[in-house]
C-alpha cells in the first residue's frame, strides 16, 4: 500500500524557527479547545442537572452510537485530504478532491441516516430500555451527516493549515450551543428539544463553512475527480475506516454493552467519568494538529533528529499540563462527579482512574501512531487495532455481567496498556529510539511534582469546605502548588 508521493509531502519545511512560529496555532487551538470543551462539559452539566441521569444516559448513548458510523460515513477520505493537500497551491488539484470527498462523505451519511431513523426501535430496545426515547434517537440520527462532514472540513482546514479559521468556527458554534440549550431547558423542555438545537446548529455552521472553502479556496468550475482517482482516495483512507471502528470499540463501544447489561443509568455514570476524563484529550488536542504534518516534513527531509525533536517538544509540552490534570481529578473525582450531577453519579476513584489513564495512554502514544503511518505501516495499526477491540469486546462480556462499570474500567485500561506496549515495539524496528522520542527526565520530573501536588491538595482538602467552594479551592492550591514544583524542577534540570 505504497500511495505515498512527493505529492503527499508538499509540506511546510521544518526547523527551530517553525517550531516557533507553531507556537500560535498551539496556542490558539489549545484557548479554543479550552473553550469548546468547557461549553461541552457545562451542557452535560445542564443535561446530567436538570434532566436526570437517564437522559443523560440516553444521550451518551446516542453519542456512542452515531460515533460508530461516522468513520465510516467518512470513507477514510479527511486523512487522504491530508495527505494529498498539505502544502498544495494547485487550487484545482484541492478543489477537484474536496469536492468529490464532500459529495462522498454526504451520500454515505444519508444511508446511516436513514438506517438509524427506521431501526430507532430496535436500537432502543437493545441499548437504552428507555420509554420515548425513539423520537430523540430519530432526531439525533441527522447528528451523522452533520458530524461526519465536520470531520471532513476539519481534515481539510488542517491540510491548509487554517486553523484559526476552524478553531473561530467552533468557539462560535460552542457559545450558540450553551445559550440556545440554557434557554430550552429553562423553559421546560427536554432531551429531545435539546438535540434538535445541536442538529439545528450543526447544520448552520457546516453551510457557513461550507460556503468559506467554497468563496475562498475552492473553485467550483474545477469539477470532480474521475471515479477511480476518487476509489484510490477511498482505498488510501480505507484502513483509517477500520482502524476507527476499532477505536470506537475500545474507546466507547463498552457503553453499549453497559446498556445491554445494566441500564442507561449505569451509562450515564460511566460516560460522566469519560466526558471528565476527556479534558486529557482536549490538553492534547492542540499539539497533535500541528504535530502531524511537521512530522511527515521532517520525514520527507529525511531528518530523523527534527523527528525526534518534534516528538520530543510536543510530548514533554503535553505531559507538562496532563499528568498533573490526571492525578488531581482522580483524587477529586467522587466530587467533581457528584458536582457534575448529583448523588446519582457515584463512582470510586480507583474506577475513574482507569478510565482516565486509558484516555492518557492513547495521548501518550499519539507520535507512535503518526510515526507508524509514515512508515507506510497503516495496515500493522490495523491489525492492531482490530485485535485490541475485540479483546476490550470479549473482557467487557466477561467482566461487565459481574463486576459491572469496574469491569468495563478494567478490560479498557488493559487494552489501552497493551496496545501502547505494541505501538513502541513497532515504533522501536524503524531505527527510532524511545529515549530519543520523549524526554524521560522531564517526565519523570513531571510525574514527581504531580505526586508532591497530590500530597498537597489531599491535606489541603481535609480542612477545606465541602461543596463547591471547597472544591475551586482545591484546584487552586493544586494549581500553584504544582506550578511551583515543576517551576523548580525543571530549573535545576536547567542548571544540570
Amino acid at each position: 500500500m505504497n500511495f505515498i508521493s512527493a505529492k503527499m509531502f508538499h509540506l511546510y519545511s521544518v526547523s527551530k524557527s517553525k517550531f516557533t512560529g507553531n507556537r500560535k496555532y498551539v496556542a490558539f487551538r489549545f484557548v479554543s479547545e479550552i473553550f469548546v470543551k468547557g461549553a461541552s462539559f457545562f451542557i452535560l452539566f445542564l443535561i446530567s442537572k436538570y434532566l436526570g441521569v437517564v437522559s443523560f444516559g440516553v444521550n451518551a448513548q446516542i453519542t456512542t452510537i452515531v460515533s460508530f458510523f461516522v468513520p465510516i460515513a467518512t470513507l477514510g477520505l479527511g486523512f487522504s485530504l491530508v495527505r494529498l493537500l498539505a502544502g498544495e497551491s494547485d487550487k484545482n488539484f484541492r478543489s477537484r478532491r474536496f469536492l468529490s470527498s464532500l459529495i462522498l462523505v454526504t451520500l454515505t451519511s444519508l444511508i446511516f441516516l436513514i438506517f438509524i431513523f427506521a431501526f430507532a426501535p430496535v436500537l432502543n430496545s437493545l441499548f437504552f430500555k428507555v420509554d420515548q426515547a425513539v423520537p430523540v434517537i430519530r432526531g439525533a440520527s441527522i447528528l451523522v451527516l452533520i458530524t461526519a462532514i465536520d470531520s471532513l472540513l476539519n481534515d481539510y482546514f488542517r491540510a491548509r493549515m487554517l486553523f484559526g479559521q476552524y478553531s473561530a468556527a467552533q468557539i462560535t458554534q460552542s457559545f450558540a450551543l450553551v445559550l440556545l440549550i440554557s434557554g430550552s431547558i429553562y423553559l421546560g423542555y427536554g432531551l429531545l428539544e435539546v438535540v434538535l438545537v445541536t442538529v439545528s446548529v450543526g447544520v448552520i455552521k457546516n453551510f457557513l463553512m461550507v460556503v468559506y472553502v467554497f468563496t475562498r479556496d475552492v473553485d467550483l468550475r474545477a469539477g470532480l475527480l474521475p471515479a477511480l482517482d476518487s476509489l484510490m482516495m477511498v482505498r488510501f483512507g480505507f484502513p483509517i475506516v477500520l482502524t476507527g471502528m476499532s477505536s470506537w470499540i475500545m474507546s466507547v463501544g463498552d457503553r453499549t454493552l453497559i446498556g445491554y447489561f445494566t441500564n442507561i443509568g449505569q451509562v450515564g455514570v460511566y460516560s460522566a467519568a469519560y466526558t471528565l476524563s476527556g479534558i486529557l484529550v482536549v490538553l492534547g488536542a492542540p499539539f497533535w494538529a500541528p504535530l502531524y504534518p511537521v512530522l511527515s516534513s521532517a520525514k520527507r527531509n529525511a531528518t530523523l533528529s527534527e523527528v525526534n525533536l518534534a516528538t520530543t517538544k510536543y510530548m514533554s509540552a503535553f505531559c507538562i499540563v496532563a499528568v498533573p490534570a490526571l492525578i488531581g481529578m482522580t483524587l477529586l473525582s467522587s466530587e467533581l462527579l457528584q458536582l457534575f450531577g448529583s448523588k446519582e453519579f457515584v463512582m470510586h476513584p480507583l474506577v475513574f482512574g482507569m478510565i482516565a489513564f486509558s484516555l492518557f495512554s492513547d495521548q501518550f502514544t499519539t507520535s507512535a501512531h503518526y510515526l507508524i503511518y509514515l512508515e507506510n505501516r497503516p495496515m500493522f495499526l490495523l491489525r492492531l487495532l482490530t485485535c485490541s477491540g475485540c479483546s476490550n469486546l470479549i473482557l467487557n462480556v466477561v467482566l461487565l455481567p459481574r463486576y459491572g462499570i469496574a469491569g468495563a474500567a478494567f478490560s479498557t485500561l488493559l487494552v489501552y496498556l497493551s496496545t501502547c506496549g505494541f505501538l513502541f515495539k513497532e515504533v522501536v524496528k524503524f531505527g527510532y529510539k524511545l529515549s530519543d522520542l520523549y524526554d524521560f527526565l522531564v517526565l519523570s520530573r513531571v510525574v514527581a511534582a504531580s505526586i508532591l501536588m497530590a500530597v498537597v491538595v489531599f491535606s489541603v482538602r481535609l480542612w477545606l469546605p465541602a461543596g463547591l467552594s471547597g472544591l475551586m479551592l482545591a484546584c487552586a492550591v493544586g494549581v500553584l502548588s504544582y506550578s511551583f514544583f515543576i517551576f523548580l524542577f525543571l530549573k535545576s534540570r536547567k542548571k544540570i
